[in-house]
């Protein structure tokens, strides 16, 4: 005899998604969408964490820390915004930047926070201060994805240029050449 699988069930999102991220733990995810606004939801009872999370404009880019504690968001409103995992609330000012922000990742360490943006370029944030600690132009095309390696040292970019790249985390330096796809790069692993 097998066990019934549940039924499944309609997240509290009644806007158009744009990002999603499960914490590490499998035990939330964070919604993001077009009606400005990221919520985090518990998976087990489907109901939201504190309230919807505001933003300027629509959001794009989500990420949870490594330690489940943390949620980055960022879009149209050319902001980064830290979360409280817990409670869904801030814990700091939105950290402004002059491009919309399209991906997000946490270092593996959960101290930095890498963005690609809508013109290419990305920058590195340190999640304690705020404090941009380095930005580059790194494509042609919006920067679709951001991965960091596990031991934190690099990091992958993928682009609506049709190409990812590699890098140095510290000099935020790129390794070899351009690695050519024959689409938009969304997604990247280590």
């Amino acid at each position: 005899v097998r066990d019934a699988e549940p039924e499944p069930r309609a997240l509290p999102y009644d806007g158009w998604p744009t990002a999603i991220a499960f914490c590490p733990s499998g035990r939330s995810l964070v919604i993001g969408g077009l009606d400005c606004t990221a919520r985090i939801v518990d998976v087990v009872s489907g109901k939201p964490v504190g309230s919807p999370l505001p933003h300027g404009d629509e959001v794009l880019a989500l990420a949870f820390s490594h330690d489940g504690t943390l949620v980055a968001s960022g879009g149209e409103d050319r902001a980064v915004h830290l979360w409280d995992a817990r409670t869904g609330r801030s814990i700091a000012a939105p950290i402004s930047h002059r491009d919309k922000i399209h991906s997000l990742v946490f270092s593996p360490d959960d101290r930095m926070i890498l963005g690609g943006t809508r013109s290419g370029a990305i920058a590195l944030w340190d999640v304690g201060t705020s404090r941009l600690l380095g930005e580059r132009q790194a494509h042609s095309g919006p920067v679709s994805a951001v991965v960091f390696h596990p031991n934190g040292t690099r990091f992958l970019t993928g682009s609506a240029d049709q190409t990812a790249r590699l890098w140095r985390t510290e000099a935020m330096q790129p390794i070899g050449d351009s690695l050519r796809h024959e689409g938009r790069v969304w997604a990247g692993a280590f």
